[in-house]
């Protein structure tokens, strides 16, 4: 493959890979932040000291608390000891459900692969 024909598949698959694992620690820190930490729940559905109503509404809630996601796994980052303990004693489904789905990305990642490896061999062949 070259390089003008844009990232490949092993890049692609690193990167779906990175993401899960982001928002795997994302989940984990939010997991701990609510029940350790007693993270306002109720913040996620008002918008500074206005909760919020119809549909553009609906919209700056959903804004408002992907960012607070974001944030709180920024600010939990000092405790990932913690985060990690806490995930694996008190939510192990989460762990688990999050190998499975890098496993599934790394598995079509590789078929992937050879799948482009196979297309480029015939492409070769009828040339």
């Amino acid at each position: 493959m070259s390089r003008s024909e844009g990232l490949s598949v092993r890049t692609m698959t690193i990167l779906v890979m990175l993401v899960i694992a982001l928002f795997g620690w994302g989940f984990a820190a939010t997991g701990y932040a609510h029940s350790l930490e007693a993270w306002d729940a109720d913040a996620a559905r008002t918008v500074g000291n206005v909760r919020v109503r119809g549909g553009a509404g609906g919209l700056m809630m959903m804004v408002h608390s992907f960012f607070d996601f974001c944030k709180n796994s920024l600010v939990q980052i000092p405790s990932v000891f913690q985060v990690i303990r806490f995930t694996f004693s008190e939510r192990i489904a989460l762990p688990i459900s999050i190998a499975l789905v890098e496993g599934l990305a790394a598995a079509s990642g590789f078929k992937l692969a050879s799948v482009e490896r196979e297309m480029a061999r015939n492409s070769r062949q009828r040339n």
